[in-house]
């Protein structure tokens, strides 16, 4: 609730003319993720728990980002069935079987069971949930955790293709890997070979050791 107060949407999701499907996860499953609310000066403040294990007052920005994670345009109502839902964020959440999984919960395995539905009488649906929705990684997070892309992910960091940056305009203390490439694409699709490609690749004699040759045999 504070965050939706804080970050300004409290009053997209409470309009009558805004037929809204929210969903609400308990507090214990928001700081699982890494969010909490704190009192700061005698204020509430929502904070996220940084690469470093401090907890920061998260900037507007992303704290819009998140909330839009929590509700979509429309009313849904029920999620008994499959299929996909775009969030107000632009995210997609899947459901199956009254289970939500947003981009993260599928990497992580952590997906959110819906434990009540209350109707609104007045715009909508309200679902709680016991863990949060969790945003989506990128393709450079995702590959850099796997394991079965190590060789793969050493080559873009040889190429010079992949970093860690501070994201900027924020000053909460998380660095996000980033691939240079595809900056200025807010949709693409990476075909990465798992390392028994690269392997075979090596063997083949299909990668090349000039960085910049090497640049465009990844963009292939």
């Amino acid at each position: 609730l504070y965050a939706l107060d804080v970050s300004g949407e409290l009053s997209a999701v409470s309009q009558a003319d805004n037929k809204v499907t929210l969903f609400a996860t308990n507090n214990e499953g928001m700081e699982n993720y890494g969010i909490r609310a704190n009192i700061v000066n005698e204020e509430y403040v929502i904070q996220i728990l940084n690469s470093n294990n401090d907890w920061k007052d998260m900037g507007a920005l992303k704290l819009q980002e998140m909330v839009r994670d929590f509700y979509l345009f429309g009313s849904v109502e029920d999620f008994s069935g499959e299929g996909y839902l775009q969030l107000a964020s632009k995210n997609y959440v899947y459901y199956n079987n009254n289970k939500i999984y947003g981009g993260g919960n599928q990497v992580s395995g952590n997906f959110a069971n819906i434990v009540e539905k209350k109707a609104s009488e007045k715009n909508g649906n309200l679902f709680y949930l016991d863990q949060a929705i969790e945003k989506p990684k990128t393709a450079a997070e995702i590959i850099l955790s796997d394991p079965d892309l190590t060789s793969f992910a050493d080559l873009l960091v040889e190429a010079e293709l992949i970093d860690s940056v501070q994201i900027e305009h924020e000053d909460d203390g998380i660095k996000y890997p980033r691939i240079l490439f595809m900056p200025s694409n807010d949709q693409w699709t990476v075909l990465a070979p798992d390392n028994d490609a690269i392997a075979q690749a090596i063997s083949d004699g299909l990668i090349p050791e000039d960085k910049e040759a090497l640049r465009n045999f990844i963009y292939y």
